[in-house]
């Protein structure tokens, strides 16, 4: 595994310290790569070389209460702003500005965020498969209740951890395999998951449990804030937990967006290009 990266440290931030993976020259362009639930920095694998072998200095954390970073007890550790500041101060600590921003998931989430209060820290960002927050208000649905069952299912103390860790991670294992490309994880890599969600899934999930709590969240559903940043907005429209109508809805939230999408996974497919 060592062989996807070529640095590796602990980096003392906002409190916590998150386990980033580096590759490419030091010198070279800055991308950041944020993962989303239930990835940890190995989701990027196959974009780490790619991308530093193309020159770019291809960053890579932890996120807070993932895999080797700190896992702070309580779910007030894990509300939007704190794990925006996360990010924002591993790029001081870096010492770096004019960095292209990639999130997918809750990395997404925490990329729309950094890319509305932190501009100037960012060339230009791409989101994955992840709303702006507020479409999850104007385009919300019925449909997309159901879709989002599990958010709710989350939000209860220890039943989810209890079950999504019997039989060695047998649902998560299965939910990954079921909403990717048949092929795309072997089990030497499940095995690699299965290392990282040892110990982790009570922080894992407080991701979701904290969303009622945080005043960052709500506000950039209530007052949405603007996208101004050139942003690369890509999406597969056969999510499984998403709805294709909080994507179109989030466009409404970008001035400068390039759309695309697919029917078709993600994983090595085509897709149509879009400009608003």
């Amino acid at each position: 595994m060592k062989n996807l990266y070529d640095r590796e440290y602990l980096c003392r931030v906002n409190g916590v310290e998150l386990h980033v993976v580096e590759a490419g020259p030091e010198g070279g362009t800055p991308l950041l790569f944020l993962h989303g639930f239930p990835e940890f920095w190995y989701g990027w694998k196959n974009q780490i070389r790619f991308f530093a072998s193309r020159g770019f200095r291809v960053i890579v954390p932890d996120q807070r209460g993932y895999n080797l970073s700190s896992k702070p007890v309580g779910v007030e550790f894990y509300k939007l702003g704190t794990l925006v500041k996360d990010i924002q101060e591993l790029l001081t600590y870096l010492g770096l500005r004019d960095v292209f921003l990639a999130g997918h998931d809750w990395g997404g989430i925490v990329t729309w965020q950094l890319a509305v209060q932190h501009p100037e820290l960012f060339k230009k960002v791409i989101v994955l498969n992840v709303p702006h927050p507020a479409a999850l208000k104007s385009g919300f649905s019925f449909i997309q209740v159901l879709k989002s069952w599990y958010i709710y299912f989350f939000q209860l103390p220890f039943l989810p951890e209890w079950m999504l860790k019997r039989k060695r991670f047998q649902k998560l294992v299965a939910m990954m395999g079921s909403t990717a490309r048949g092929g795309t994880f072997k089990e030497y890599d499940m095995e690699l998951y299965r290392q990282a969600w040892k110990g982790s899934l009570k922080s894992m999930i407080n991701w979701y449990r904290a969303m009622k709590y945080s005043r960052e969240f709500r506000d950039h559903i209530t007052r949405p804030g603007i996208v101004h940043l050139p942003l690369l907005f890509i999406w597969g429209r056969q999510d499984a937990t998403l709805s294709f109508k909080l994507a179109k809805a989030s466009l409404q939230y970008c001035k400068d967006v390039k759309f695309l999408f697919s029917q078709m996974p993600l994983t090595g497919c085509s897709m149509r290009k879009v400009r608003r």
